[in-house]
């Protein structure tokens, strides 16, 4: 049985290899292949593009890159009618992905779209584009299944991949901070250096102060040293970083993905943006909200901020002033709790695998 998996970036990547562990745990004979980087190839997918080492984790992104995306898409299309895969399986990417479903679809190919952890907030196409590009939707947030469901989409909400990590020992140390700017080097390029200023700041009052960074697995050392220019203000740790999450009194996480973890490890945050679009975003949504635990809550459990609109300045003085009040952090991890239940019950990756598995087998359509 052949299935067909694309993902355009870094972090679709690791989406994409969790996913393939899933799918061929429940049924070993599948044979993978598509577009993806390192980590799904390691997963047991045999790739057709690398789209994470062709630029910095990132090659698909952006209007210049177009003849290039051009040229994957027309010959991905090509590799789909030669090896006629039973379901092809997208995530998020959706300027590319959606014109591979209706390439897919006009095959007769059935076409399952994965709205991933990684997918929110920039990443999500409008349900009438999904529609034209997809036979089932999966998403891992619950706030997805009303908006799709009355466009007419058949989408499920299968769960939180997280929810099946081990979470960290909560073992808090007093004055350690963590800074989560992102899981992808195009995320630490965008974060890291305005908060590097702001915990500059903090350090010149308070030196007691540490500031921490978890190195992600996909991220080499030496580009991060690039970004922070041989400062050792923050102190760089390999490691799981729900871990290193754990050991913090405070984080100061991007919107996404970094901000859940954050949520999960039960750790009082602070939620950052610095992306234009993110920006932008933002004032056409008030009064909504832009990072994840707030939107899973339906309300500000967290503070949350466009890092170009406050500055380094401001930064120093919400991280001060949370280190020093205990009460509001306790009750910030109180309300955290209860956003990460919304996620729903563990075993996302397993029903998302049988979701697969079970299109594939519904054959041409």
């Amino acid at each position: 049985m052949k299935i067909m998996l694309i993902a355009g970036d870094a972090a679709g990547d690791a989406s994409g290899a969790e996913l393939a562990e899933a799918v061929l745990q429940a049924a070993p004979q599948a044979r993978l292949f598509g577009m993806g980087g390192a980590l799904m190839k390691e997963a047991g997918v045999r790739l057709l593009f690398n789209p994470t080492t062709m630029t910095a984790l990132g090659l698909l992104e952006g209007v210049k890159k177009g003849n290039i995306m051009r040229r994957v898409l027309l010959r991905l299309g090509e590799v789909m009618a030669k090896q006629d895969p039973k379901v092809v399986v997208l995530i998020d990417f959706p300027q590319f992905n959606v014109k591979l479903g209706q390439m897919a679809k006009a095959k007769g190919i059935p076409v399952l779209f994965y709205l991933s952890p990684a997918s929110w907030p920039n990443a999500r196409a409008r349900p009438g584009k999904l529609l034209e590009a997809a036979t089932k939707i999966v998403t891992v947030f619950p706030f997805d299944v009303d908006p799709y469901q009355q466009a007419g989409a058949d989408i499920d909400h299968v769960g939180h991949p997280l929810l099946d990590q081990v979470p960290p020992a909560n073992s808090p140390t007093e004055g350690v901070v963590c800074l989560c700017p992102g899981n992808t080097l195009e995320d630490m390029r965008r974060n890291l250096p305005s908060l590097l200023k702001g915990a500059l700041k903090v350090k010149k009052a308070r030196e007691e102060v540490d500031f921490v960074l978890p190195l992600p697995p996909n991220i080499p050392r030496d580009d991060l040293d690039r970004i922070l220019k041989g400062d050792g203000t923050i102190k760089v740790q390999p490691g799981r970083q729900l871990d290193v999450l754990g050991r913090a009194e405070l984080a100061v996480c991007d919107c996404g993905a970094p901000a859940l973890e954050a949520a999960y490890a039960g750790v009082p945050l602070i939620a950052v943006y610095n992306s234009p679009l993110f920006c932008v975003e933002k004032l056409w949504r008030r009064p909504g909200f832009m990072s994840l635990p707030n939107v899973l809550a339906g309300r500000q459990v967290v503070p949350e901020y466009c890092l170009g609109e406050m500055g380094s300045g401001r930064l120093a003085e919400e991280i001060e002033t949370l280190l020093d009040d205990e009460k509001r952090r306790g009750a910030m991890a109180a309300d955290l709790g209860s956003v990460i239940e919304r996620l729903g019950p563990p075993g996302a990756l397993t029903r998302m695998a049988g979701a697969i598995l079970e299109l594939a087998g519904r054959g041409r359509t």
